[in-house]
């Protein structure tokens, strides 16, 4: 998920959970556990400490000459620099940071490349309220413990041991009431100038409650309201999964299917060591699919996805060598999910928009819903904003089940409600799909340490962000930002509907448990606004190196293009 902190005008992804990855140097064969001796567990732990505050005082050249040989042949001192400066600018400054003890305390361990140890930390920074960094010092060619490999991602969970505060047992805050919810939006969107339009829809057992504020358009003062439509972006993926859940139940699929069952006979599915990718494995972004198919080449940066033809997709599995096993790690794959609502429209004879129309929408109700704009939802469409500047809506006609749906906040409502178990004249068999989303397989082989984008179920992100089991997505199109999140023990569902490109995932589960942190923002900045000749931002349209062979040895290139008055910058693969 990359560095969507740092490149706010990205266009080319649906945002999700955010996260940071930067690089994890050391795993080329599969560990093994290692007696652990307690002076190297120390020395290795200064080691990685020594490490971080290279990173925190902004020396990321320094850090990459302390780091071990097996670090420095991997990847370039620029490269290094590059992506350190990139990831460390977007999650801001250092606020604290501590040794993870428990089950995530220091690990020795031991591969084909030699002994190293594993040490965890829980950090907050100032754009990251909780972070995971793993560092994994090794024993150098000197006998020396230095860095090999370093990532940082969302804390998935609190640390081990949380402050009093953050327990489980701790009282909670008071639940926020309609006031105050009112004001963190007047504060997100009339102070700091973070949004437009901003809707929330909470549902429990007391029923349901939609509080807005601002409008519609920045130009046109229409008032929003819980039939507001807006792009939900990655929260379709979801859907997707319910879709997948409820087939399974029917007896048309199965999770563990290769995909191959259900592509035309002239696709080649990709294989490794003889497996391939499952439908399971789609939904839960282990399939080892990039984010993006390589050969997505968007005519119209300001709707990047609208020109992606089946076609295209079918040429890019023919071509794709995967490099790892499927369904080990967790990496967040807007191709995966697009893949899977395309395959379950094949097996359902009928489009995806028509599949999930008959299957989900329709069943629960959501009639102001669906990824065509009727003419019905058009008196109610919301128009995107990024900076404040309207944008175009997107379209996804073949990774549909990525992010292509539109929905409001009272059709959310009743999602999250089923979901939750709230429903009442609900099929059975559809709720017991919805439910099955919401858990890891009891097989799950998945190595949530080196998974960038934490735990799933199906669709579905898991955490434990106060002890109480949450599951969540968030969504982002060019001018949106959505949030739902559900706490299926407290029976209460929230979801956070913006259009403007700002996130809102820190809204979403400080209204959903007011323990969770908000973002702080510092005073929006007053600006003189100049007139440029448009044509003028044509000399430096084109393709850019941005970082040749940094994060997994592909080159990464930044695409500048004027779309009528506006300029765009869109970061391949991101």
């Amino acid at each position: 998920m990359a560095l969507d902190s740092t490149l706010k005008v990205i266009r080319t992804h649906l945002i999700a959970p955010v996260l940071w990855f930067v690089v994890a140097l050391v795993a080329v064969a599969p560990p093994s556990a290692k007696a652990q001796d307690a002076e190297a567990t120390r020395t290795a732990v200064a080691a990685a400490e020594a490490f971080l505050r290279l990173l925190d005082e902004g020396k990321y050249a320094e850090s990459w000459d302390s780091s071990a040989a097996a670090f420095r042949k991997a990847v370039t001192r620029e490269q290094w620099q590059t992506a350190a400066q990139q990831v460390r600018g977007g999650i801001g400054k250092l606020q604290s940071r501590s040794v993870m003890s428990g089950a995530d305390a220091p690990k020795a361990q031991s591969n084909a490349q030699g002994e190293f140890i594993v040490v965890k930390f829980f950090a907050k920074y100032s754009n990251l309220e909780a972070a995971i960094e793993t560092v994994a010092p090794m024993k150098d060619t000197d006998g020396q413990y230095r860095v090999s490999g370093y990532f940082v991602r969302p804390a998935p969970a609190p640390p081990p041991a949380p402050t009093p505060a953050a327990t489980s047992d701790a009282p909670k805050k008071a639940a926020l009431n309609d006031d105050d919810i009112k004001a963190l939006l007047r504060e997100r969107i009339d102070v700091a100038k973070r949004g437009v339009g901003i809707v929330v829809g909470i549902v429990d057992g007391n029923g349901t409650r939609i509080i807005s504020h601002g409008v519609a358009h920045v130009d046109r003062k229409v008032a929003l309201d819980g039939d507001a439509i807006f792009e939900i972006g990655s929260i379709t993926k979801t859907f997707a999964a319910v879709l997948l859940a409820d087939m399974v139940a029917r007896g048309e699929v199965k999770l563990d299917d290769p995909i191959s069952k259900y592509l035309p006979a002239t696709v080649k599915s990709p294989t490794f060591d003889g497996n391939e990718i499952t439908l399971q494995q789609l939904s839960r972004h282990t399939s080892g699919l990039p984010r993006l198919p390589t050969n997505m080449k968007p005519g119209d940066i300001a709707n990047p996805y609208a020109d992606y033809r089946i076609e295209q997709l079918y040429a890019f599995l023919n071509d794709y060598k995967p490099s790892q096993p499927f369904g080990r790690r967790v990496a967040y794959s807007n191709l995966g999910v697009g893949l899977l609502g395309h395959l379950l429209a094949l097996r359902a004879g009928m489009s995806y928009e028509a599949l999930v129309k008959a299957r989900i929408l329709e069943p629960l109700g959501m009639r102001n819903s669906g990824i065509t704009i009727t003419p019905a939802m058009k008196t109610h469409l919301t128009t995107g904003h990024h900076q404040r500047l309207a944008v175009p809506n997107w379209d996804l006609p073949t990774l549909a089940g990525a992010g292509a749906l539109r929905s409001s906040a009272n059709d959310m409502l009743l999602y999250l409600a089923a979901n939750l178990g709230l429903s009442t004249g609900v099929d059975a068999k559809l709720l017991a799909a919805m439910q099955q989303t919401q858990q890891r397989p009891d097989n799950d082989l998945v190595d949530t340490a080196a998974s960038a984008a934490g735990v799933t179920g199906l669709g579905w992100f898991i955490s434990m962000p106060q002890g109480s089991k949450v599951l969540a997505h968030g969504g982002g199109t060019g001018g949106f930002q959505t949030y739902a999140a559900v706490d299926p023990t407290a029976k209460r569902g929230v979801v956070v509907l913006s259009n403007s490109s700002t996130e809102v995932s820190d809204l979403a589960m400080h209204i959903l448990d007011a323990r969770n942190p908000l973002k702080t923002f510092e005073p929006a900045k007053t600006y003189t606004r100049i007139k440029i000749d448009p044509a003028s931002f044509d000399a430096v349209a084109g393709r850019y190196d941005m970082a040749p062979g940094a994060a997994g040895g592909s080159s990464q290139t930044a695409d500048f293009t004027r779309v009528g008055d506006q300029f765009f910058v869109t970061v391949a693969g991101m």
